[in-house]
């Protein structure tokens, strides 16, 4: 479902739903309680004011099985969480709007997105959340979390220099490999609506196809990158890579 994360953006509503039930409570807990000693009267009784102050009174005010049905409830939600979820799936968000949806391999394609626009700084010690999920009730939710490599290593790479002996798997060697705005914004080439819907056509008509051939030019594809270069009887797949240098 990338780039559109409706079914994260209603789960995210409905924990900003939760946590705004739950300061609800702490607030009238804190409410009920005596008044606190006077060496504890400068101390916070409730939890801090947070995101979840933003969901509207009128939500809270529904009953909560209700809640679970009402599309009403379900759009303020969303629209009262939609810049938490902005800053905090933006940069993951950004590859998959550019390319659309690759399915399997979409999850990989937003983690690689997060790296290359939030940048080394921004995730390292940070735990990041990996929620990968289809249209069925099956769904993959674990977490990674950001770090320096535990051995830093030389890269050898042939006809590519790696200054200083750089780490050979770093979040920022990684982003700076990748290029990923460059390569998507820069590197790619506009096709004219006949040639795109050729393109959609040829790929109907030979989906599936064992043994199979591919035809036509490869010098769109980028230097370095791998394409599909042929598929036997038992389907297996063989892949050609583009030269990295010229």
């Amino acid at each position: 479902h990338s780039p559109y994360h409706k079914l994260v953006a209603k789960g995210f509503g409905r924990l900003l739903y939760v946590d705004a039930l739950d300061r609800q409570l702490s607030a009238k807990d804190a409410a009920a309680q005596p008044p606190p000693a006077p060496d504890q009267a400068d101390k916070p009784v409730s939890a801090p004011a947070t995101a979840a102050a933003a969901v509207p009174a009128a939500v809270l005010a529904v009953d909560y099985e209700a809640s679970l049905v009402d599309r009403g409830v379900e759009g303020a939600l969303r629209k009262a969480s939609a810049s938490d979820l902005e800053r905090m799936m933006g940069h993951s968000s950004y590859a998959s709007k550019e390319v659309g949806n690759c399915y399997t391999g979409a999850v990989f394609v937003n983690l690689l997105s997060l790296v290359c626009e939030a940048g080394p700084k921004a995730l390292l010690g940070k735990r990041v959340g990996v929620f990968s999920y289809g249209s069925g009730s099956v769904a993959t939710l674990y977490s990674l979390r950001a770090r320096e490599p535990t051995k830093v290593g030389r890269v050898a790479e042939p006809g590519r220099a790696v200054p200083g002996g750089a780490a050979a798997f770093t979040l920022g060697r990684i982003q700076s490999t990748v290029g990923l705005r460059a390569r998507l914004e820069q590197a790619r080439r506009a096709c004219s609506v006949e040639e795109f819907s050729q393109a959609m056509a040829w790929r109907a008509e030979h989906y599936g196809a064992a043994p199979y051939q591919p035809s036509g030019p490869v010098a769109n594809v980028a230097p370095g990158a791998f394409y599909l270069e042929s598929v036997d009887e038992k389907h297996h797949r063989f892949y050609a890579r583009q030269p990295q240098f010229v």
